[in-house]
This record gives structure tokens, C-alpha cells and sequence, in this order.
């Protein structure tokens, strides 16, 4: 029978999570993700369950389905909790994306170690989700669809999201429903054709279901395909990666620039997948970092402005700043050119560190100012020392000072005080 599927599915899960983990569950009430929540309460204690119900306020209903959910959790004996988010800002992306995005920030805020975040997605939405991403050009990497499992690097750990029911039918999901008699909420949103996803489910897929029956069950097996071939390039990305330097906020060029643009791109790609929290790239970035690579003059600065931030590329490497801090003033022991995002002062601070010890204590860093070179010998000097550390042109702006009691003890590696 079609429901034991969904059965089989979190037998699965609970084979792949065995106890004592805890799992934190995207509860809307609906059809899909009440079936989730009852056959997970089956397999495991409701103890190790916490459900949350994401309130966008975007429907009248909202909290009457929030009241829904709850009392659903006390039946079952589930932890629940009920958050509100706020849906601003669509002109860009469009409410879906806005609202997807809110969602998420919400749930892997509550996803701790120990703990599996599920959703309760199926083999229909995968055929979506692919369908959704060709129409918009997407590349190999949204067209492998959604995975089983999903890492999520949030506050240096790396956490867990499952999709226990992504290679479960439509059909079984509701035959399950059907057989306990199970309740949910139905969102009259999922009716309006002018998103895109509802036009997509409710226009275009019943006729391609109609010429081909199994046609679901296909273009998920098509993004599983695109996944293993996901998986190997990103293989090539990590070894690429191991001949250049980069961190969270640049990725340098200057030992593979001879590979070819396509490698080139899905290194940059992987790099800001896995690294860069907050960057998109799309065909006119990589079209951007295309020119700038093939850019031959030295003189070059090429910036490019970003919805939120900014790229910038300077020789052979590319920076990522999404918010450039020219002005602050914080102790040694506080200092992080990393956090900054002061790329050659990074090894500097280090050095100075293990030099100088306990001197730096009661030591401030801030910014360089023209009062602090007294001489033009100075200045010529310091400009030199900046060209060839091939210190970026906007750090000497603000590259990093050391004062004590007022006065400067050092640049950070130009100079150092002799007394100090």
C-alpha cells in the first residue's frame, strides 16, 4: 500500500539518525508536513520533538492555523513553538523568495548541535524545483534540485537538514493522511496562480503527468544525476583550491590563473557556496570576474556593487565586503584583521604579537592618518612599502596603527617603535 512509503522513509531517516538526537521540525499545519510530524511521533519518543510553526502574517489565517498546529503538538505530546517573522523588502526578489528566506533564517536559528532540522518536502516539489530553476537559467548547482541532507554552516558548526520524504509520491503522502484520518490546514495562497510555484503545480505539471505518467518520479531521478555530477565538481574545487589562498572574504587567482575560465568559475562558485555567506553569483558577476582576470593592465581597480555589498579585484585576487569598515578603534586583544577584512595585515598582527608579548597590553588599533608620518621621507617610504607588500589601495586608507598613552608605537608591519 502506497502510505507505508512514507513509513519506509522515516524508518530510513531513523536508520540514518539513530537515537539520542533531537529533531526540529518545520510544522505548517499542512498536508505534508502534518504527515512528517505523525509518523515521526510513531518511530520516536515526542520527547526528542520540537515543532515550529513559521507565522509570515501574509494570509488573514495565519495565527488560527498557529492555534491549529498547537494544539496538533499537544495531541501528539510535541514540544511546539509559534514564530513571527517579518516579510519586507520584496521589490527585488518577489514575496516567495522573501518569505523562503525569512523561513529558513528562523529555523537554522533554532537548529543547535545534536539537533536534525526537517521539512517535510517530497518528490512533487523536487519536479518543481527543477522545472522552477531551468525556466530561470539556473547552472548544474540549483539544477541538482534540493538534497536529502543538507549541511548548514552557521556559528562555526556545521548542522543538518533532512528531507526524510524527498523521494516519496504525492500519492502516498496523501493515502497516508487518508488511512489515520489525519487533519491539516489548507492555505487558499496555494490555489493563486500568480506565483509561480501554484501556476507551475496547477497549469503546467498535471499536463506533463497527463503525456507522462511517471514524469515526477523521473525529474527526480534527473536531479539526483545533477547531484553526483554536483558533488564531483566540487571535488575539483577543493583541489583547486588547495594551490590558492583564500578566506571568508577573498579567494586569490595568482597560482591558477593558467587553468581554464570554466575551472576557474567553479572554483569561485564552490568558494562562495561553501566560504562566503551573504554573495549570489549570477551570469553578470561572473561575466565581471571574467574581464577583470583577462584584465592585463596593472593600474586596474575593478568594483562592482552589489544589492548587498561589494566586489572588488585587485591583483590576481578577488575580494567580498559586504559591509567595509574604514573607521574603528579596538583594543590589541580585540583586533581581528580577519573580521575587518584587512587582507595583507592579517600575518602582520601575528608577527607583532609573538614579537612584542606583553607590551601590547593598554595598546589600541585604529586606522592610519596623515599625522602620523611627520616627513614626506616618511610618506614616499610608507607608499613604497605599501606597493610592494601589494597592499590593497583602499586598506592604506585604514591600515592598522598601534597607539599607547596617545602616541603611535606602530604600523602594523611598516614600522615599530624602537622603545616599544
Amino acid at each position: 500500500m502506497s502510505y507505508q512509503k512514507v513509513e519506509l522513509a522515516i524508518s530510513k531517516l531513523i536508520h540514518l539518525y539513530p537515537s539520542p538526537v533531537q529533531f526540529l521540525v518545520a510544522f505548517s499545519g499542512g498536508l505534508d508536513s502534518t504527515v512528517m510530524l505523525d509518523a515521526l511521533c510513531k518511530h520516536v519518543s515526542p520527547q526528542s520533538i520540537h515543532a515550529v510553526y513559521i507565522n509570515h502574517g501574509l494570509q488573514p489565517e495565519s495565527n488560527q492555523w498557529a492555534d491549529a498546529c498547537k494544539k496538533a503538538c499537544e495531541r501528539l505530546g510535541v514540544k511546539f513553538e509559534s514564530v513571527d517573522v517579518q516579510v519586507s523588502d520584496i521589490s527585488r526578489q518577489g514575496i516567495e523568495a522573501v518569505a523562503r528566506q525569512k523561513r529558513y533564517e528562523a529555523l537554522y536559528s533554532r537548529v543547535t548541535k545534536g539537533t536534525i532540522l526537517l521539512t517535510a518536502h517530497h518528490q512533487r516539489d523536487q519536479a518543481e524545483t527543477l522545472l522552477l530553476n531551468m525556466a530561470r537559467g539556473a547552472g548544474i548547482s540549483g539544477l541538482s534540485g534540493m538534497p536529502y541532507v543538507k549541511n548548514i554552516q552557521l556559528n562555526e558548526q556545521t548542522l543538518q537538514h533532512c528531507r526524510p520524504l524527498l523521494n516519496v509520491d504525492y500519492d502516498a503522502i496523501q493515502s497516508y493522511a487518508k488511512q489515520y484520518r489525519l487533519d491539516w490546514v489548507e492555505d487558499s495562497s496555494n490555489q493563486e496562480l500568480d506565483y509561480r510555484r501554484n501556476y507551475l503545480r496547477h497549469e503546467v505539471l498535471p499536463k506533463i503527468r497527463h503525456a507522462w505518467p511517471f514524469s515526477d518520479a523521473n525529474f527526480a531521478k534527473s536531479a539526483h544525476h545533477l547531484n553526483e555530477s554536483l558533488a564531483l565538481l566540487n571535488e575539483l574545487a577543493e583541489i583547486d583550491l588547495q594551490h590558492t589562498d583564500y578566506t571568508d572574504f577573498y579567494l586569490s587567482f595568482t597560482n591558477v590563473k593558467e587553468l581554464r575560465w570554466s575551472r576557474l568559475k567553479n572554483m569561485t562558485r564552490y568558494w562562495t557556496e561553501s566560504y562566503v555567506s551573504g554573495l549570489r553569483l549570477n551570469a553578470k558577476i561572473y561575466q565581471w570576474l571574467q574581464e577583470c582576470l583577462n584584465n592585463k593592465n596593472p593600474q586596474a581597480k575593478p568594483k562592482m556593487l552589489l544589492a548587498r555589498g561589494e566586489l572588488r579585484f585587485y591583483n590576481h585576487v578577488l575580494y567580498y565586503f559586504d559591509d567595509l569598515k574604514v573607521h574603528y578603534c579596538l583594543a590589541f586583544d580585540e583586533f581581528d584583521a580577519s573580521a575587518l577584512q584587512l587582507f595583507k595585515a592579517l600575518d602582520f598582527s601575528e608577527q607583532l604579537s609573538s614579537k612584542q608579548g606583553g607590551k601590547l597590553e593598554g595598546t589600541v588599533v585604529r586606522p592610519l592618518n596623515p599625522n602620523d608620518l611627520s616627513s614626506g621621507s616618511q610618506k614616499k617610504a610608507l607608499k613604497k612599502w605599501f606597493k610592494e607588500s601589494k597592499v590593497p589601495e583602499w586598506d592604506r586608507q585604514r591600515w592598522p596603527v598601534l597607539e599607547k598613552e596617545g602616541q603611535v608605537v606602530a604600523i602594523l608591519g611598516f614600522y615599530t617603535k624602537k622603545s616599544f
